[in-house]
């Protein structure tokens, strides 16, 4: 036995694969190597989720229910007028000090001019009347003499007193012009409204976690949704290259109720579940299909300019260029802080009065308890013992208003001296330092405003909270041209539109590794 080996290495048979020989010859090396890139990978994405930041946010109460609407200021009578003259048409372009309207503010010419409607009025309604059943001719020659007292006043006095020129408080799209010529407008009350589309703002309603964080000032994410309208969202997606893909969305072209009947009512009388309703058990059945959306991949040939400009009207499709470009910034520019709180703390004196007035009502009073089976139980209310007063109180903390600070800021540069850029991110204290000597009122608001927060921190009672919102304006930062034209044209719809969008407010950049681990 001496001398025999155990294995014998020549007895064995040798792979007949060539890639199985490789890998038998580099597995040590290749093993190696992979250890190495593993521990790399790893050592990577630590360092990523350490020195990556993130949003963090607080989300809206109802998702995608906020709507884009731009900035519409209302041009107001300082005194009550007539307006004798309109100097636009509606959804005209204007720029700031055009003139918009002629008003008469002669409290004179006013009487007048109301004696004359109601003489206008009165023998309208005697002319109506007449259409329906012959009148007594003192009725008509009453009305004739009004018609003749209303062509006297126009041929007279209705060029007479002193005309005011009213002027666009900023540049715009002029709204409400219709039938407002000869309409007597009272003081404070609003003449037309000045459109400003470049101005695109969106009212929130922020609750949830961190929304008592959020503060006027703070940046804000907007991701404008793609339905709008009552036709049905088409998506085509081509390819312009090897690497690079575009969407495109298409307009006013498929009808929403057409592709509704085309689907078909299939999925009545049916049940579906998501994968979490599966595993608790629950089929909800349908009722309605809310909408169709169609996803569809297309080769493209790109045309050049003269190519695009011979091809038809009939066969250029509505593109909408927002698709690319869902996703905007935003600006808080007001809001208020309200919360309903809940507490049982009362004076001695209160609690005194309130239990007295409740036992009163109570201290000897029968009442039927019903038990399940139908079995009656009368019951005599005798003593008390104990009682508790829980109330809820609704609370409200109203922020600085920054758009009307931004206005004061900008009217009152010396001349020639242009407004710093609209950044993302701006606060008060920011506008403090760009102009601190020139609006010395905005420092002493500033500092009321933290004078009062630390006094409210003093004396406030630490209790439970049922509810927290915060209902506040956003403006949209710097909106490209494509956003400007599709909210001006939905808005000019009868009925208008509106772009639908989601927002949340941004309060700070967090590491991925410490939203990771929740600290």
């Amino acid at each position: 036995m001496s001398g025999r080996r155990i294995f014998d290495f020549e007895r064995v048979k040798r792979p007949s694969s060539r890639w199985a020989r490789r890998i038998i010859a580099h597995y040590a090396q290749w093993t190696e190597v992979f250890g190495y890139a593993f521990c790399a990978l790893i050592a990577v994405a630590i360092l990523v989720c350490w020195f990556y930041k993130v949003d963090e946010v607080a989300g809206e109460k109802d998702v995608a229910k906020t709507v884009v609407k731009p900035y519409e200021e209302p041009v107001k009578a300082t005194a009550e007028c007539v307006v004798t003259k309109v100097l636009v048409k509606e959804r005209d372009q204007v720029a700031k000090g055009d003139p918009l309207l002629e008003v008469c503010e002669d409290p004179g010419w006013l009487r007048a001019y109301k004696l004359r409607q109601q003489w206008e009025t009165f023998a309208r309604g005697l002319r109506e009347l007449e259409k329906d059943a012959p009148l007594p001719f003192d009725m008509l020659a009453q009305a004739t003499e009004y018609e003749l007292r209303v062509k006297d006043w126009d041929a007279g006095r209705k060029t007479t007193g002193t005309r005011t020129v009213v002027k666009a408080p900023l540049a715009g799209d002029v709204a409400g012009t219709k039938d407002l010529e000869g309409k007597v407008v009272a003081k404070d009350g609003a003449l037309l409204r000045v459109v400003n589309c470049k101005d695109l703002r969106l009212a929130i309603l922020l609750s949830g976690a961190n929304v008592e964080r959020v503060r006027v000032g703070m940046p804000a994410n907007v991701e404008i949704q793609p339905k709008y309208g009552k036709n049905a969202v088409v998506r085509v997606d081509t390819r312009l290259s090897f690497w690079k893909r575009r969407r495109l969305r298409i307009l006013d072209q498929f009808d929403d109720e057409t592709m509704k009947s085309l689907v078909g009512e299939w999925w009545k009388d049916r049940c579906f579940m998501a994968q979490e309703d599966r595993r608790r058990s629950i089929a909800l059945p349908a009722t309605t299909m809310s909408e169709v959306e169609i996803m569809v991949a297309a080769g493209s040939q790109r045309l050049s300019p003269a190519a695009l400009k011979r091809v038809p009207d009939g066969l250029r499709l509505g593109v909408d260029h927002l698709a690319p470009r869902e996703d905007f910034r935003g600006t808080i520019m007001e809001g208020t802080h309200t919360a309903i709180y809940q507490t049982a703390v009362l004076t001695e004196e209160a609690q005194r009065d309130l239990q007295s007035y409740v036992w009163k009502r109570l201290r000897g009073r029968v009442g039927t308890l019903r038990e399940a089976d139908g079995t009656e139980i009368a019951l005599r209310l005798e003593r008390m013992r104990r009682f508790r007063a829980i109330m809820r109180i609704k609370a409200e903390l109203p922020g600085p208003d920054m758009a009307a600070l931004e206005k004061d800021f900008v009217e009152q540069l010396p001349p020639g001296k242009k407004p710093p850029k609209r950044r993302p991110l701006f606060s008060m204290r920011e506008h403090l330092e760009l102009g601190p000597t020139l609006l010395p009122h905005w420092r002493e608001q500033y500092d009321k405003i933290e004078r009062d927060r630390a006094s409210r921190l003093e004396d406030a009672l630490e209790v439970e909270k049922t509810e927290r919102l915060f209902k506040g304006t956003v403006r949209m930062v710097d909106p490209p041209k494509e956003l400007e034209d599709t909210v001006r044209s939905l808005a000019q719809q009868d009925p208008p539109a509106y772009l639908s969008a989601k927002v949340e407010a941004v309060l700070d950049k967090r590491r991925v590794a410490m939203l990771l681990f929740r600290q």
